[in-house]
């Protein structure tokens, strides 16, 4: 995917990119990876996409546990389908 380093960091941008899938937070600039609001948009359709988060976020316990319980509930969702 090739984007422009100003859309990479136009918050309104990746918002709408991650919530069409969580995986565009792989290519979100550094702070946008930094912003909790966005990682967790992105979380919401990918828990999988915890893992592009800043380092800062990923420490971070409460991020950390409700990156988790996202995921927890989409595979029990899954499991009562």
């Amino acid at each position: 995917m090739h984007a422009s380093d100003k859309l990479k960091g136009d918050r309104g941008v990746v918002m709408a990119a991650v919530k069409q899938g969580g995986c565009a937070l792989e290519y979100a600039s550094e702070a946008l990876k930094d912003d909790c609001y966005v990682v967790m948009e992105a979380v919401k359709n990918a828990s999988w996409a915890f893992n592009y988060a800043s380092n800062r976020l990923k420490s971070d316990p409460v991020m950390n546990l409700s990156s988790r319980s996202t995921e927890s509930v989409k595979n029990l969702n899954h499991m009562q389908a």
